[in-house]
């Protein structure tokens, strides 16, 4: 049997993957990658029932206590959150000066182990890979040798390939040899870091001129292709040395954008979006718009005119909203196979890729017919649209009825059972408006103030009948229609022409006698 303290030894051990039989003095160690600008949890993974004391520290500053709080002095100020319940700690709009180690330490009835915690903040990288080529021919067999070379920013922690047709290599640099039998050849560097990656491209040909020169590396180009978002930023470089350039001019379509000499053009389409650095003759653009896609050129000249270097700038639209996914069941009771119908639409529709995954098959395209059975239960759709850009999911959750010899509405378009309930809707009004015409006519017939009625005529009864006659009403000739010892009329209006002073009356019963 294990005491107490050995099982909880043993626990910890399990749950920190140490491999020390101390646990008092073993040390719980993550690691945590973030961008610039994100938010970080920092948790201790330990329970926090019965901890007396509990210290969170980077570097050598303390920056929360749970007895205390944060501390006035903790060098991330309003950024940081310290949670009593959790012990945890809160940082958001992290810097790249944020990056160093965290460690928390806290007691119950005795000492816990500490842990800690080493946070890492990237800057992701931020423009397209800049890619340095050269070009050497060699007159004796027709070979030229590429000489490549990329660079990233940020320039740190960052991983470099290579790739030309199936092959990759790996480095920021790269020689290579073409023939002028290949044509163009297209050279593509990927430059990564641990939460961000760039492609950058460029084409080249060797010549067959039979000389040992760099004049074919003049009519060469390096093509680009950099995509950007709608409203993002973006860096336009030549790539070339800026070393003895005389001049250089941005193109943007037919426009000039900016030339060396005279600075921005007034007429550039860009206007305050756009500014031109001298040094490094490269091109910023901010606030960018679907517009501003187009080809960018950038020629420029030393001694003699060098290559001039073609970007295509894409400006992409993200995708803004939640997909709308469209879904049909058709039931087949000969064999209870249900054929799904689905469609998904996303916004923007242009440029948008889609795909449709279901359990673990995977199908391309926004629509898709797929087939399930009752046995299946609930079969889950999940649409995935993404562009370069952005990515969106949704999903959908359909199920197959177990009904034979089906006649089922589930495959009857839900446009039919709107109609059948606007015209039910429809139906019961037309009945209530008839009715309550027909009710109010009855009433306006029955109410005409200058027809008399039979109480009008009981009430006009002539004051000659004397005193000690019983007054004429429907009630007294009721209770004296059986009496034998007088003769008196056997029904009330007999009674009403007999008993009372015949005035010109328009009463029907009158006209009777």
């Amino acid at each position: 049997m294990f005491s107490p303290r050995g099982l909880q030894s043993m626990m910890l051990l399990v749950l920190l993957g140490l491999g020390r039989h101390d646990v008092e003095a073993s040390e719980g160690k993550q690691v945590i990658h973030k961008r610039v600008g994100d938010s970080v949890e920092l948790s201790s993974n330990l329970p926090t029932e019965g901890v007396k004391r509990a210290t969170w520290k980077y570097k050598n500053s303390i920056v929360a206590d749970k007895d205390s709080g944060l501390f006035p002095t903790n060098p991330f100020q309003k950024r940081v959150k310290f949670n009593n319940t959790t012990l945890s700690l809160t940082i958001r709009d992290l810097t790249l000066q944020d990056s160093g180690e965290f460690s928390f330490t806290s007691t119950t009835d005795r000492q816990r182990p500490s842990v800690s915690i080493t946070l890492l903040v990237h800057e992701p990288i931020s423009t397209n890979s800049i890619v340095f080529s050269n070009v050497t021919e060699d007159g004796s067999n027709g070979v030229c040798t590429v000489f490549l070379e990329c660079k990233a920013n940020p320039h740190s922690d960052v991983t470099y390939s290579w790739t030309v047709g199936t092959q990759t290599r790996n480095g920021s640099r790269l020689q290579y040899s073409i023939k002028p039998q290949d044509g163009d050849t297209t050279f593509t560097c990927t430059a990564s870091n641990v939460i961000s990656e760039k492609l950058a491209s460029t084409t080249l040909r060797c010549s067959n001129t039979g000389t040992n020169s760099t004049d074919d590396v003049e009519a060469s180009e390096g093509k680009q292709v950099i995509h950007k978002r709608v409203g993002d930023s973006v860096e336009l470089s030549s790539n070339l040395p800026t070393e003895g350039v005389k001049r250089a001019t941005w193109n943007y379509k037919n426009s000039i954008v900016a030339d060396k000499d005279k600075g921005l053009a007034q007429t550039n389409p860009f206007q305050d979006r756009v500014k031109f650095n001298n040094t490094t003759l490269s091109l910023t653009i901010r606030d960018l718009t679907l517009q501003d896609s187009g080809e960018f050129s950038f020629t420029s000249r030393t001694d003699r005119q060098r290559p001039s270097v073609s970007i295509t700038l894409l400006v992409h639209e993200p995708i803004s909203t939640n997909l709308i996914v469209f879904s049909n069941v058709t039931e087949d009771g000969s064999n209870e196979v249900c054929t799904v119908f689905l469609e998904c639409k996303a916004n923007p529709h242009n440029n948008v890729t889609y795909r449709w995954s279901v359990g673990t098959q995977t199908r391309n395209g926004s629509r898709l017919q797929y087939n399930i059975t009752p046995q299946d239960g609930d079969t889950t759709f999940t649409c995935t649209a993404s562009n370069v850009i952005s990515e969106k999911l949704a999903f959908k959750t359909l199920k197959c009825s177990n009904t034979t010899g089906l006649s089922s509405t589930k495959g009857i378009p839900m446009i039919v059972w709107i109609s059948v309930a606007a015209g039910g809707g429809l139906l019961i009004i037309i009945i209530i408006i008839v009715v309550s015409v027909c009710l109010c006519k009855r009433k306006w017939s029955g109410s005409d103030s200058n027809e008399l009625t039979v109480y009008a005529d009981i009430s006009d009864f002539s004051s000659e009948v004397g005193s000690s006659d019983k007054p004429c009403s429907l009630y007294d000739t009721i209770d004296s229609r059986n009496s034998p010892d007088r003769q008196m009329p056997q029904t009330v209006y007999d009674k009403i022409q007999i008993q009372r002073m015949r005035k010109t009356s328009v009463s029907p019963y009158q006209e009777v006698s």
